[in-house]
């Protein structure tokens, strides 16, 4: 039999016994251990007609009761004992002294020593000289037990050991609204708004009235140093205005502001459909959102919020009627959020922004986006979207006329994953590997067409009512004009043909085994790539097609994933931009998911293909022959790849201008696939950017 029943039988016997007699009767440590029997079954109604007569014209029994009660409810009370430690007695006085243990279901035993006194009135009769600090030693009249929520750490995102999401604490600026009047809260939002012009007035005034926790409401949070000295003496002198110069709560930050911005997306406060959808989706037991909390709004702060935000903790503890903490009765730590680790190169990744942002900063009418791949595992080792914005105005709190810049200004669009365009010349090397793979040409297939002053007008497919085929002009152009010195000019004809010879349906069927005709896997939504739309075919589009044109759109991150193909033995890897989630286990840091390669399209292009198009895709890169692509002039290995421009607007003023390249004949941790999508003005001027930006980020150095 366990101690416990033993106890609850002497208990019993004890109350059985005493129960004939009168209290006048038992002796003063008898009396008190029947009172801490009533206390022990949880009889606290019993309890209380036990008490002196002072007691009672103090608190009600209804009031003791719910003191008690608070206790039970407050810390899951499945039972209570004590244990005799001493005991004095006298005539009419006896101090009984003992330990008593309420055993709660979650904080396991809590443990006290107490004092109770009883004595005999003019009555003759036993009562208890009862106050609060018989429940708890520091319990006073007044005091309430109250529960508050300890918030986790949302988790970092990291590259190469570097932090780009965090947390930092801030300067909050709350309002005692405890006892306030409408008139008197309409006055503190009048005088905060005078001083904080960006802050509305009726913002001011919902916070205080409809978002105030025990007594305080919290107006805004500012980013450290963003409020001067002045401006915080003269808040504080608002009535009932604080600004807690300590550390009190945090926020995120993004400690460079525009690295990543498309991708990492940025947290904000959830509007109440939000909190509604979020919610709907938790189970029963998980941490529900509320007016304050924040989440991912988008990017990987959207996608990976359930394992980025953690959960709460919580703090059961005795608060007396000022608000002051008499005693923690039991913390549960919070669990803080993972940590994602991304597979981005950071010091590639900061060299791809400023490559970006020192070329077309002074440019009004330019935008891009890069892509960096490992392309046997899909890694993305550097992405770009150009312009970008600073995660941090988020969080700080964007005016509307920043906001509506962005806008204006086409910044929160990310075109690496979204933007769709045409590929131009960049696709010829797939209309090549299609020709090569259904047999209709072969990689010495000459073109004998008639061309005059680089036009050609098909003549086998019906009467030609579309303007003719024009190829660009070149210097010194190779000849013949078969498949290694098409692709090297990057010749329109050449590939126009292909595509007439081949035909629609073989075309889509290429265009569909390489997956283009589905959006490419990712971790954030991805734009779906289009080999047709919804129009009439004819001929014209068609043999546009052959040169990435007509109606075909790509996005920079499927394209670039593409082309790994032909560094990856014909295999398109799954482009990925999570390396690992991580968790802090005591002082452990511990991988719980590992990201691992995964294959888009499998073999989807034919070893032999790829065996015969990799020499000419080196040749167009090579300083040495008269290809599109001599201009990058690689320093550190020898680089394969395709060029490609294609005309966008109407009136032609604009252009697509690509470069895919990728590192051969280095080690595989060297490996590097570099994609540069620009949209820039319809000048040679401007030809040179593509260039610039892929051969640095090629001949970079790799991160030991």
């Amino acid at each position: 039999m366990s101690k416990l029943r033993i106890f609850a039988c002497i208990l019993l016997c004890a109350v059985m016994l005493f129960s004939s007699c009168t209290y006048s009767e038992v002796t003063g440590s008898e009396f008190a251990r029947i009172f801490l029997a009533d206390i022990c079954n949880m009889d606290f109604s019993s309890a209380y007609k036990k008490v002196n007569e002072s007691t009672k014209n103090t608190i009600s029994q209804d009031e003791f009761v719910a003191l008690y009660n608070q206790i039970i409810e407050g810390l899951s009370v499945e039972s209570i004992s004590y244990k005799f430690i001493s005991q004095q007695e006298s005539i009419n006085t006896t101090v009984f002294k003992y330990e008593l243990t309420y055993h709660s279901t979650f904080a396991g035993e809590i443990t006290d020593e107490y004092r109770l006194c009883v004595s005999k009135g003019q009555n003759e009769k036993w009562c208890v000289l009862w106050s609060p600090s018989l429940i708890l030693p520091e319990m006073e009249y007044g005091a309430t037990i109250k529960t508050s929520r300890i918030l986790p750490q949302r988790g970092e995102i990291l590259a190469s050991n570097e932090v780009l999401a965090t947390n930092i604490y801030t300067t909050a600026l709350s309002v005692v609204t405890h006892e306030k009047t409408d008139e008197e809260l309409d006055s503190i939002a009048t005088e905060i708004h005078r001083l904080l012009p960006d802050l509305p007035k009726d913002k001011i005034l919902t916070q205080m009235k409809e978002k105030s926790y025990n007594g305080v409401a919290l107006i805004r949070e500012f980013f450290p140093n963003s409020l001067s000295d002045e401006l915080k003496d003269k808040l504080s002198e608002i009535n009932g205005v604080r600004i807690e110069r300590s550390s009190v709560s945090t926020v995120r930050y993004y400690p460079h502001s525009t690295m990543l911005s498309h991708f990492l997306g940025y947290v904000q406060s959830p509007t109440e459909e939000e909190i509604e959808n979020l919610n709907s989706a938790l189970g029963e037991d998980d941490w529900k959102y509320d007016n304050s909390s924040k989440i991912g709004m988008s990017g990987l702060e959207k996608v990976y919020e359930k394992y980025l935000r953690g959960e709460p903790g919580y703090s059961v503890y005795l608060s007396s009627k000022d608000g002051v903490r008499l005693r923690t009765l039991y913390s549960e730590p919070a669990k803080n959020g993972y940590d994602i680790q991304l597979t981005i190169d950071f010091e590639l990744q900061q060299r791809t922004e400023e490559l970006l942002q020192n070329i077309l900063i002074d440019e009004e009418d330019m935008t891009g986006a890069v892509v960096v791949l490992q392309p046997k595992t899909g890694d993305v080792l550097a992405a770009a979207s150009y312009p970008s914005f600073d995660l941090n105005m988020f969080v700080r709190g964007i005016t509307d006329s920043e906001y509506q810049a962005l806008q204006n200004n086409n910044a929160l669009f990310n075109r690496v994953l979204q933007g769709r365009y045409p590929p131009g010349s960049t696709y010829k090397v797939f209309t090549a590997a299609a020709a090569l793979n259904y047999g209709v040409l072969s990689k010495d297939y000459v073109f004998t067409g008639t061309i005059v002053e680089d036009y050609w007008t098909p003549t086998e497919y019906g009467p030609w009512i579309w303007p003719a085929i024009k190829r660009a002009t070149v210097k010194r152009r190779e000849t013949p004009l078969n498949m290694r010195n098409a692709l090297l000019h990057s010749d329109n004809i050449y590939f126009a043909n292909a595509a007439l010879m081949l035909g629609d349906d073989r075309m889509i069927e290429f265009w569909n085994s390489l997956g283009l005709d589905k959006a490419i896997d990712f971790e954030l939504p991805v734009a779906t790539s289009q080999y047709k739309g919804n129009e009439e075919r004819h001929y014209k589009y068609l043999a546009d097609s052959g040169y990435g044109q007509g109606t075909m759109l790509v996005t920079p991150i499927q394209l670039a994933a593409t082309y790994c193909a032909f560094a990856n033995g014909g295999s398109i890897p799954t482009p990925h931009i999570i390396d690992s989630i991580c968790e802090m286990q005591g002082k452990d840091y511990l991988t719980v998911y590992q990201t691992g390669t995964t294959l888009w399209r499998e073999n989807a292009i034919h070893r032999n293909i790829i065996n015969t198009l990799l020499p000419m895709m080196k040749d167009i890169m090579s300083s040495e022959y008269n290809g599109t692509g001599q201009r990058l002039k690689v320093r550190s290995c020898v680089a394969a790849g395709k060029t490609g421009t294609a005309q966008i607007g109407g009136d032609d003023s604009h252009e697509i201008s690509w470069i895919v390249a990728f590192r051969t004949g280095v080690d595989a941790k060297d490996e590097r696939l570099v994609l540069v999508m620009l949209e820039i003005p319809n000048n040679d001027a401007y030809s040179e950017f593509k260039f610039t930006i892929a051969r640095e980020l090629l001949e970079l150095k790799d991160n030991e």
